[in-house]
């Protein structure tokens, strides 16, 4: 199966500064993609854009602070049902 580039797509990665969804955002930007990883703190997000720059030299890669556990969105804080 062939790999598809990404080149002029924008992505984001939500959970993008750690596990899984900081693999996701490193295997994306390797393939083109400009990358945003939304997490909740800013800190966590500005190390993760570096760990993708490193992995994938060259890419567009950026963050966002973001808490998509709001109850407007249909979260709750920590993540579960309200």
């Amino acid at each position: 199966m062939e790999t598809q580039r990404m080149e002029g797509k924008t992505v984001l990665v939500s959970g993008g500064s750690s596990g899984v969804g900081l693999a996701v955002a490193k295997g994306l930007a390797r393939l083109g993609a400009r990358t945003v990883l939304l997490s909740r703190d800013g800190d966590r997000g500005r190390n993760a854009v570096r760990a993708v720059q490193q992995a994938a030299p060259g890419t567009d890669v950026d963050s966002r602070v973001v808490d998509l556990t709001s109850p407007r969105l249909g979260g709750s804080p920590g993540g579960r049902p309200p």
